[in-house]
């Protein structure tokens, strides 16, 4: 890896956002459906892309809500997926960070984040850079 950059994805990373998604968990949107959801981040929502010489190779999201016990927003990473030929690289720990830095210059005390209950590499990664275990999340999908 000779240059890594991270910024906010735009609508014009529709494509290459779509296409990382859909590698992190089969999801198939099109570019243009993602490309408007890029384009409609702002102050509660964000997409940040990882760039290697050029080459989209990895993205975090973060959102972010007003909660109506404290004037605090709550923020949460809801993705973080880097291309498996570039992990072990730092590149989920730069955006992680990322992250972590615009949570914070937007007022945030910290950051939540989820993921999968048997994902233990990730649980280790996320601990390995300060996260701990902090809330059992639930969930009811509707018909079952």
């Amino acid at each position: 890896m000779t240059e890594l950059s991270i910024r906010l994805a735009a609508e014009t990373d529709a494509a290459e956002l779509a296409r990382l998604n859909g590698l992190f968990n089969g999801a198939t949107l099109t570019p243009r459906r993602t490309g408007r959801a890029s384009a409609r981040r702002g102050a509660h929502r964000a997409a940040l892309l990882a760039w290697v010489d050029g080459r989209a190779v990895g993205f975090t999201c973060l959102r972010f809500a007003r909660l109506i016990t404290t004037a605090l927003p709550y923020a949460e990473v809801t993705e973080l997926f880097v291309e498996e030929a570039f992990r072990r690289r730092g590149i989920a720990r730069a955006l992680l960070t990322e992250a972590e830095t615009l949570a914070r210059a937007l007022g945030a005390p910290g950051v939540i984040l989820f993921t999968g209950l048997k994902n233990a590499s990730a649980q280790a990664f996320y601990r390995a850079v300060g996260y701990h275990d902090y809330a059992i999340t639930m969930r009811k999908v509707f018909g079952e």
